[in-house]
């Protein structure tokens, strides 16, 4: 799949773009004792609809590590 992008191609595409297409990894993800509570904030990620657990996306070998107050979550994708 990697093939059929070109360079301009890669250059538009968003996190959720390389979600759809299998393009990302591995992912950090980092977590703060903060949130947004307004509901047009966007998330940190986006894609397609999960309507069950059975279907989110997993990280394989995950790492945690902690940086004072946060967290960091870290580890391969499992597209499967």
């Amino acid at each position: 799949m990697f093939s059929n992008f070109t360079l301009q191609d890669f250059i538009s595409f968003d996190q959720n773009d390389l979600i759809r297409y299998k393009q990302l990894h591995y992912l950090f993800s980092y977590r703060a004792p903060k949130f947004l509570a307004d509901y047009e904030a966007k998330s940190f990620i986006g894609g397609r609809r999960v309507d069950t657990m059975g279907s989110a996306y997993t990280l394989t070998d995950v790492v945690h590590g902690s940086f004072d107050e946060d967290q960091l979550m870290r580890g391969f994708i499992d597209y499967s």
